[in-house]
């Protein structure tokens, strides 16, 4: 008697928690990720400035949070899902020289945009998805260099516009919430079209790899 009870009382558990939902209707969702920025810096190409040690690579990765929204359409257990987005990243990739005296920086600050996801609901509980996302990048691209005993830098504020993409996965433990795993990457240009340093007469342009990991959880309503 006490196992029937208790085989009762686990499958009225597993019954309550089972997810009836397909992914459709609207999402609204938090993100915890990880931003990883790999960055070459050269100088520009049409300067007749000689200097070469404008030519560096550098990397750092943050960790931040972000914010989405999505609307799901679903036929036939396929979802497509279009939203909006905006995250913090926090990466700063420097890259310095103390015994020649000079220095360069990449900080990638927010990004924002709208997203499309491509999916399908592979059981009740789990569902795969390919994002895309059209997402605006600011950034502050800076240099400094020394002659003598001045030290002279500029910096250059602005943003980048890329497409980003990538796969997911997404678990729904409940009707109303789902668990979501997202990778997307791009690989944006920033670009200082300005003299970068008084001494050294050149513009700056910074290719970067920007890898996005991202844990979140999102409600359906």
């Amino acid at each position: 008697m006490k196992k029937l009870t208790l085989l009762t009382v686990i499958l009225a558990i597993t019954t309550s928690t089972q997810s009836f939902a397909e992914t459709k209707g609207h999402y609204t969702g938090i993100n915890i990720l990880k931003a990883s920025a790999k960055t070459k810096t050269t100088k520009d190409a049409s300067s007749g400035n000689g200097d070469t040690y404008f030519n560096s690579n550098s990397k750092d990765s943050a960790t931040d949070f972000g914010v989405d929204y999505k609307y799901a359409i679903n036929i036939d257990n396929f979802f497509v899902a279009p939203g909006l987005f905006y995250e913090n990243i926090g990466t700063e990739a420097l890259v310095s020289d103390s015994r020649n005296g000079w220095a360069q920086g990449l900080k990638l600050n927010n990004r924002y945009g709208v997203k499309l996801d491509f999916g399908y609901d592979l059981t009740k509980n789990f569902a795969i998805y390919i994002p895309l996302e059209y997402a605006i990048t600011n950034y502050k691209l800076s240099t400094i260099d020394y002659d003598n005993t001045r030290a002279l830098g500029t910096k250059k504020v602005g943003y980048s516009a890329n497409i980003f993409y990538g796969v997911g996965v997404a678990f729904y433990p409940t009707e109303k919430v789902s668990i979501n795993l997202q990778y997307t990457r791009s690989n944006p240009d920033f670009k200082s079209s300005k003299d970068v340093a008084l001494v050294n007469t050149v513009g700056l342009k910074a290719r970067t790899t920007l890898d996005i990991i991202k844990l979140g959880v999102a409600y359906h309503f």
